[in-house]
């Protein structure tokens, strides 16, 4: 998973993400945007957790899910910009296609 790569990796798939052919990641866009609330182009941990919320898990299941996708944020700045989400959520496939 992107959270366990390094450091070196990490920037790379970053990297790629902001080139990428934007018709292979329509779906990702799609996620992205719906739980981009204010349309910052960030996500907030307010707008994950709201976007969990919407999910049928439990309590538990929401928490780590907001807990991961907080980890995405590498500056530290409590957001996950657009770019950090793609290239954590990109596959295999799509990234070595670029």
């Amino acid at each position: 998973i992107f959270l366990t790569n390094n450091r070196l990796k990490r920037v790379a798939l970053r990297i790629i993400a902001r080139q990428i052919n934007d018709e292979s990641i329509d779906r990702l866009r799609s996620i992205f945007l719906s739980m981009d609330d204010d349309n910052s182009g960030t996500i907030m941990r307010e707008e994950m957790e709201e976007a969990v919320k919407q999910l049928d898990v439990g309590e538990m299941a929401r928490a780590g899910m907001v807990e991961i996708m907080c980890q995405l944020d590498p500056t530290g700045s409590g957001t996950v910009e657009y770019t950090e989400f793609l290239a954590a959520t990109m596959s295999k496939e799509q990234y070595l296609r670029e």
